[in-house]
């Protein structure tokens, strides 16, 4: 089940910030499993799963920026996202391993 979603969603490359008026929660781009995009009549939901639980869930969706280009393919967010997830998971260190 999707939790409420925030109403601002922003990033600074490795951390994504998700806020409402009530709480403002920085997850490791890391953390993050999937991000999918749904369309509701009028706007572009971005639906995104992660690994770790926060207040708004293991999943959370917000209303993506209005791109019309989006209603034929995928909306630019969908598409820097999943990109900044895969640097970030690419750059991740594991217990006992070692940067190169």
């Amino acid at each position: 089940m999707v939790a409420s979603g925030p109403s601002v969603v922003e990033t600074d490359g490795d951390w994504l910030l998700a806020s409402d008026l009530r709480r403002t929660v920085w997850i490791p781009l890391g953390q993050v499993v999937s991000v999918e995009q749904g369309w509701f009549p009028g706007q572009t939901r971005v639906h995104v799963e992660l690994a770790c639980d926060t207040p708004f869930g293991q999943q959370f969706a917000f209303e993506a920026p209005v791109e019309l280009g989006a209603l034929f393919g995928q909306h630019p967010v969908v598409e820097e996202l999943r990109e900044l997830v895969a640097r970030a998971k690419a750059t991740q260190s594991y217990p006992g391993s070692r940067a190169s």
